[in-house]
């Protein structure tokens, strides 16, 4: 038998997925999965009992089976035989159909076994699975607004609150952000153009156009949008001067 602190090895009974173990075998450092058909091909043709005794008595020291016959529980002679060679026999009960769901239900259990797995007593772990109701989400805001001394509408309240506030500052351009509420939007061309990029709104520049080109022209007045916006009714909006200017000046 193998000392506490040395790899378990388990047997793997000819019922049990052993391929789809094998995938797993490298997360696995503390335990050797290994079917019996590889030990010895012969061990697949004897009785329960007759396998509890030859894996007792094996020369490769094996610390137990790995089955998913159930029935093997309810057979008094194989219960007897292993009682008296200290054998752990895990059964995954009721997945004989499903390799998938009882490879799953061995690996969440594997460590754990493991660790008790002692050649000083037999052990017996017969893992099963249950199906679970869903929860509903006002079960854990209960749970959270009783830590937070609130009742669950002052929580959905707060929540609404905040995501109704990321929403607004989500559609403000950077540019006019970064500025502040209160200046105006001719304010971000003082800002590089990488300042304005990613904003949901668009700013068109229009025509290619120069300072030296408009004489005589206030900066505070918007220039006038090309014939090609007109037709197509297009609803862009138009900004200040120095905005369209620095905007035009990057593509020119």
């Amino acid at each position: 038998m193998t000392h506490p602190a040395s790899k378990v090895r388990l047997a793997l009974d000819h019922n049990f997925p052993a391929p789809v173990l094998k995938a797993f075998a490298v997360m696995m450092p503390n335990v050797e999965l290994v079917p019996i058909a590889e030990i010895d091909p012969a061990l697949a043709e004897v009785d329960d009992w007759e396998l509890f005794v030859a894996l007792h008595r094996h020369q490769q020291q094996w610390d137990g089976l790995v089955t998913n016959d159930e029935a093997l529980l309810s057979l008094p002679k194989e219960m007897t035989v292993l009682s008296q060679t200290h054998l752990t026999l895990v059964v995954a009960a009721g997945e004989g159909h499903n390799p998938i769901r009882a490879v799953g239900l061995l690996l969440c259990h594997l460590n754990h076994i493991c660790h008790h797995t002692t050649p000083e007593r037999s052990q017996v772990w017969k893992l099963t699975v249950s199906q679970k109701d869903y929860d509903e989400p006002r079960k854990y805001l209960e749970k959270i607004a009783e830590k937070k001394k609130q009742t669950v509408e002052e929580l959905r309240r707060s929540a609404a609150g905040s995501r109704r506030r990321r929403d607004t500052d989500a559609y403000l351009p950077r540019a006019i952000r970064a500025t502040g509420p209160t200046r105006s939007a001719s304010a971000a061309c003082r800002l590089p153009w990488s300042a304005m990029r990613g904003s949901r709104t668009e700013y068109r520049a229009g025509p290619v156009v120069s300072a030296a080109s408009i004489p005589n022209r206030r900066p505070d007045l918007p220039v006038t949008r090309d014939a090609s916006e007109a037709r197509t009714g297009s609803l862009d909006r138009t900004l200040p001067g120095p905005l369209q200017l620095a905007m035009s000046g990057r593509g020119a």
